[in-house]
């Protein structure tokens, strides 16, 4: 009796074991190891028929509600095949159920270790990961800052620029007004010239006119000879200034002419100039909002690892092992399918 028990419990442990195993790796090797411990079972139970009816029966009462004493011994004649057969069938079922019930729990207490042990190492590592995301994220919002303060001030300072041109503009304007009055002048100013050059050639003609009068008047006409004399010096001097004045103009038309070109020149490159910096300043303005919005965009997106930390605890606390337990109700389903095929055998076992 002793040592079939002790072959029933070693049995019943292998069965356990391979049931583990099959949950954990799910090979079909050790659901034929459970086949074969089940058998060995059987074959356990037929040397003692009378102990394990009379254990088996009192159970099966207790199902019922219809308990009879547990000393009482059964012949076998007295019992029908078909109850010794359920019942080692409830047996198995209720070993089935209570494994599956205890390895499942197992493997929550299991994993539930295994995931607060492995959950700090991860909540340090997000922290060290959401300090440096956040030291880095403070770092580029700061040189952001830098640049769109340089940024600031260059638009400022082209803001000062585009004034300084739109200034130039009403210089260059009014220089454009005098170049062309100095132009005017310089004109009018040799017209005059060669009025004064005519008048002095007329004076000198006059006096050439008065000196032949004057001496055929003989000694009556000396005085005007001498008068005559110095009129036609002081048109030759005349002439000889008129025409300095006529050069003095013409360099001075030609310098006014130099002016007026250069100051077109000028007048076209600083619009060019103008619009140049109102490109300019647009890009930089550009530039300017689109580093405030950068620096919004970071100041917002700043890693918050408790968030993340709380989200995968939830989806762990929400997770089930239903997969588990539906790989133990097909293994408990094919263990029924193979007792029940078998039931001849038993029936021959016992």
């Amino acid at each position: 009796m002793k040592k079939t028990n002790i072959c029933l419990v070693s049995v019943f442990l292998l069965l356990l074991s391979n049931i583990v195993l099959l949950v954990l790796n799910k090979d079909l090797t050790y659901f034929l190891s459970i086949i074969l411990s089940l058998v060995i079972g059987f074959f356990l139970l037929k040397k003692d028929k009378k102990e394990h009816i009379s254990v088996i029966i009192p159970q099966i009462h207790e199902i019922n509600n219809e308990m009879t004493p547990a000393e009482v011994i059964i012949e076998k004649k007295e019992i029908p095949l078909e109850i010794i057969t359920d019942s080692l069938l409830k047996q198995i079922e209720n070993v089935i159920d209570s494994l599956k019930s205890s390895i499942l729990n197992e493997i929550d207490i299991f994993l539930k270790s295994s995931w607060n042990m492995k959950s700090s190492i991860l909540i340090k590592k997000v922290n060290e990961i959401e300090k440096k995301t956040n030291e880095a994220n403070n770092s580029l919002k700061n040189i952001i800052k830098g640049i769109a303060s340089g940024v600031d001030y260059d638009m400022k300072q082209s803001r000062s620029n585009i004034e300084r041109i739109n200034n130039l503009f009403s210089i260059i304007g009014i220089t454009k007004e005098n170049t062309e009055l100095l132009k005017k002048n310089s004109d009018f100013l040799l017209i005059i010239m060669n009025t004064i050059d005519e008048i002095s050639n007329k004076i000198h003609v006059l006096s050439i006119n008065s000196s032949i009068t004057a001496a055929r008047a003989g000694d009556v006409g000396k005085p005007f000879m001498v008068i005559a004399k110095e009129i036609r010096k002081l048109s030759e001097d005349v002439k000889r200034s008129v025409e300095k004045m006529k050069g003095y103009s013409n360099i001075l038309k030609n310098s006014i002419t130099i002016v007026s070109d250069l100051n077109e020149t000028v007048d076209k490159e600083t619009h060019s100039t103008y619009t140049e910096f109102n490109e300019l300043l647009n890009r930089i303005e550009g530039f300017f909002l689109s580093f405030s919005v950068i620096e919004g965009k970071l100041t917002g997106n700043n890693f918050n690892s408790s968030e993340l930390i709380t989200l995968i605890n939830s989806d762990f606390n929400d997770a089930s092992f239903f997969d588990i337990e539906s790989e133990i109700n097909k293994m408990k389903i094919e263990i029924n399918k193979t007792v029940l095929t078998n039931r001849k055998d038993c029936e021959v076992l016992l």
